[in-house]
């Protein structure tokens, strides 16, 4: 009885897939190859990592299967420091530009980019050299895919309403953003607050993502002016995602939510 309730579960899975226009992956599609072509390319699980060489004057590829309306595809460099990244759909149609993703990031490129895209479908990922060989234009690198712009196997610190939570950011790898997740608690005005400990800590920039992985508004840049305070109207039980990466400052500091512009523990009985 227990697996005829599963292949039940399956056959409706697949029944709503048509139904919905969805191609159903077979399972050739999703055999990973050596990544020399389009068609075998090496196969990516979301939320991991896989390893790529590119050849000098080369490229590789890579597919997946989506499990969110937005996906980011993510460089870990290594050898490589600078290369360009496309994707494709299941027609090789491209989606969106071309763009160069080099190491550190930098006021022109990033580290990672990201696409709208179908839920279960398979998308393609070509990864070229940047056409500068003389600055890391090949090599050995790291892909990833994910649903946040957080890399794959990021930590996210979960918080709890009114309770703080002490986190430190600088400029090495292992601090350089800290991400939290929350559930909201009021269809309201939902405030984060952030206390400073360290002196050289004077700028804090905190970005707000929901559980499909849009932003919401813009990032916000927080400050002794603002009370190093940020407010977004959200919806009661939907789980949000925080970001705070590091920006020219570091040190220690600590951070909490609730629904009110006073912060947790302050006494406001005088």
């Amino acid at each position: 009885m227990k697996h005829e309730k599963v292949y039940l579960k399956i056959i409706v899975v697949l029944l709503g897939m048509v139904l919905l226009g969805c191609e159903i992956p077979s399972d050739d599609k999703m055999l990973s190859g050596d990544g020399s072509s389009l068609e075998s390319a090496i196969n990516v699980e979301i939320n991991s990592w896989s390893n790529g060489n590119i050849p000098d004057e080369g490229e590789q590829w890579f597919k997946f299967i989506s499990t969110n309306a937005i996906q980011y595809i993510h460089i870990a460099f290594d050898v490589a420091t600078r290369v360009k990244v496309q994707l494709y759909d299941n027609n090789k149609n491209t989606l969106g530009n071309e763009e160069t993703l080099m190491k550190e990031g930098g006021a022109l490129f990033g580290t990672y980019i990201s696409r709208e895209v179908s839920i279960g479908q398979v998308y393609y990922i070509r990864v070229r050299t940047s056409g500068f060989a003389l600055i890391g234009g090949y090599g050995e690198y790291r892909l990833g895919i994910t649903n946040l712009p957080a890399k794959p196997k990021t930590t996210f610190h979960k918080l709890t309403s009114n309770i703080w939570d002490l986190k430190y950011i600088n400029d090495d790898g292992n601090n350089y953003v800290q991400w939290f997740t929350f559930t909201a608690d009021t269809n309201y005005l939902q405030y984060i607050h952030f206390k400073i400990w360290s002196m050289s800590l004077t700028n804090i920039y905190v970005s707000l993502y929901d559980s499909n992985g849009y932003l919401l508004g813009k990032e916000e840049h927080l400050h002794y002016d603002n009370s190093f305070r940020a407010s977004w109207s959200l919806f009661s039980g939907n789980t949000y995602f925080l970001r705070v990466p590091y920006n020219d400052t570091y040190g220690w500091f600590q951070i909490a939510f609730n629904s009110s512009e006073i912060p947790p523990d302050v006494d406001m009985s005088f």
